[in-house]
Order: structure tokens, then sequence, then C-alpha cells
């Protein structure tokens, strides 16, 4: 009979888990264990930021789930750094840690002030909320596996991003049965309104048909949807040029003949000139964030009919200071393929 630690390892193990970078430590000693047991190979380094930040990397170029563990306490927020680097930028990685016993954990009850009881115990999962997708902490009566995959879950759906979950040093070592197979991470499909999407791809490709200096923002959200082939399919098909965001160079070469190059603060002269001079934008994947669009997203490519692609309603609704020609609330891939289909029918 496995324990939770080691149910909780093969979960993540079964879920396509096929790297772990820790740090070992005294209150996730069952957890470092697990892991050894597994014979899924490990990276141990000297500091958790470092941890972290490879694990980001990871999951970045890889395109899967990536799995950090640590240790508690001071440890555990060392990774804070790396958290938020994958939250900024939508990468899936699964943050595991340590915690003092259950029983010597600060409790409602105690007198107020009470700064720690157990050994290396911090409220971690509590200061990671702001930057994860969810942040947890274990206690009794939770069922690891279905835990583990309600979390594996969340990480790669929608717009991916961290999630942290904490296992106390005595729920760690607890018997635990496992009982139902694991195959892979169950994936939500993000909410599309099939009218929505279709009125905004009739209304693009109308406005193509009339456009002389037509160009495409491909953002990082093209990167994680894997939607880069869809993307240079459509571009090809219209001829049309593709500019990049600092987190979506890889979207396509640079010696495509389509590339043209970054925008934003950090872009280059190329594609800046590009989008101040084109007539018709389709922007896709990205969140026209500050470093994007500049310090005035009012005057962002002003002159410019701009057809947005965003399925996060919360980062639309930030950009309403830029006039939008047509803004729609979908993935890349739904919005891709809708133009691809249509244009077909040309």
């Amino acid at each position: 009979m496995a324990n939770i630690s080691e149910s909780v390892i093969e979960t993540l193990r079964r879920l396509g888990a096929d790297h772990f970078f820790l740090i070992v430590g005294g209150n996730a000693m069952y957890i470092d264990d697990a892991i050894r047991l597994t014979g899924i190979p490990y990276t141990i380094f000297h500091h958790e930021q470092a941890a972290a930040m490879a694990a980001d990397a990871y999951a970045k170029i890889t395109g899967k789930m990536a799995v950090c563990v640590s240790t508690s306490g001071p440890g555990a927020s060392n990774l804070l750094t790396g958290i938020s680097g994958a939250f900024t930028d939508s990468s899936p990685v699964f943050f595991l840690a340590g915690q003092a016993k259950r029983t010597e954990m600060v409790r409602e009850e105690m007198r107020p002030g009470v700064r720690q009881f157990g050994t290396f115990e911090l409220p971690n999962a509590k200061l990671f909320e702001p930057v994860t997708k969810a942040s947890i902490s274990m206690r009794g009566g939770d069922d690891p596996v279905n835990l583990v995959k309600k979390l594996a879950a969340l990480t790669v759906s929608g717009r991916p991003g961290p999630v942290f979950l904490e296992i106390p040093i005595d729920v760690q070592g607890e018997k635990y049965l496992a009982n139902e197979e694991i195959e892979e991470i169950p994936q939500a499909a993000p909410d599309a309104d099939p009218i929505a999407i279709t009125s905004f791809s009739q209304d693009f490709l109308l406005n193509l048909s009339r456009a002389t200096r037509p160009l495409i923002l491909a953002g990082h959200g093209v990167v994680v949807a894997k939607a880069g082939q869809l993307l240079r399919e459509f571009s090809n098909l219209f001829n049309i040029p593709i500019v990049t965001t600092q987190l979506a160079k890889d979207v396509l070469s640079y010696d495509d003949p389509k590339f043209v190059g970054h925008v934003g603060l950090r872009g280059d002269r190329a594609g800046n000139l590009a989008l101040y001079e084109s007539d018709l934008l389709l922007c896709i994947g990205t969140s026209l964030q500050q470093q994007t669009i500049g310090y005035d997203p009012d005057k962002f490519a002003e002159k410019t009919k701009k057809f947005v692609v965003d399925f996060e309603k919360s980062i639309s609704n930030k950009n309403l200071p830029i006039k939008m020609e047509h803004l729609v609330d979908a993935d890349v891939v739904t919005v891709l393929n809708s133009l691809l289909e249509l244009a077909s029918k040309i």
C-alpha cells in the first residue's frame, strides 16, 4: 500500500511529468523519497529559486507540465520569483512543497500575533495565492489523486499557469489505497461562441480584401496553443507578414519570408515600423501588455483597424483604452480554423 506522497508523485508521473526540479529537505522527505522510487529523472539545485526558474523554462520549451519540489517555510517561499515568472508568462508548472505537521501549524485559536509554531513553517499556500491559478494546503480528508488531477488540469487548461500544493509532513506519510487509473491530464476547452467567432472571421476577411498593408501580431498564446503551423498556414494563404511579441519569438523562424520583426518597447525598428504603417492588424495570442503596446494604450497602432482575439475577458477589459475594430473572446486555434474554413469558401 502506497503512502500519500507516493500516490501524488505516481499520479504526476501518469499525467506526463517526466522530470522533477527540486531541493530536498526534511519537511518534504516523503515526497523526495517518492520521487526516487519512481525512477523519473530529477535535477537537484542549490537554491529553490533556481529550481523554480528551471521548471518554468522546461515548461516553456517543451510545452508540457513541469514539476518543481521544495521543502517548507523559507525554502518554499524562495520559489516565489519562479512562480511569479510562470504566472506572468503562462507556464504550466506544478509546484509541490512540504509543510510542518498539522499539529504544529499556526491555528486560528492561537493567540493573535503568533508568527510560527512548527519548524520551518510559513503560510506559503496563502502567500502564493495572488500569483497562482490555485494554491492549496492539503489537510486530512483530501483525496490526493483527485486533488492532483484537478490541479494538473488547471495548470494546462485555458491560459496555462502555475499551481501550488503543500503537504504537511504527517500527511505525506499516511497510507493511501489507490483506486483508479490515470491516463492523461483532462484539459477543459475554453468557452467559445460559434456565432461570435464566425462574425469576427467574416468581418476580418472582408476588411482584409480591402486592406493594402495587413499585418499579424502574434503573441505567446500562439506558442502555448501550439498553433504556429495554423498561423503560418493562414499567413501564407493571404501573404500577410507577421510581427511577434517578446515571448513569441519562436512562432516562426527569422529567415521566414513572412517574418518582419518584433514590436513593443523591446522590439526592433522593422517590427515597430510595420505596426505603425499597417492598415489592418490581427492581434492573436497576445494580452497586449505594456511591453507590447507602449505607455499610451490609446496611441497603439492608432491609424490601424485592429481585430483582437483574446479568450480571457479580464485581459480584454484591461485593454479597453485601445480602439478596436472587432474583439472576440475565443481561443487561438478555434479562430484560426474558422478563418481558414471561411477562406476556403471564398
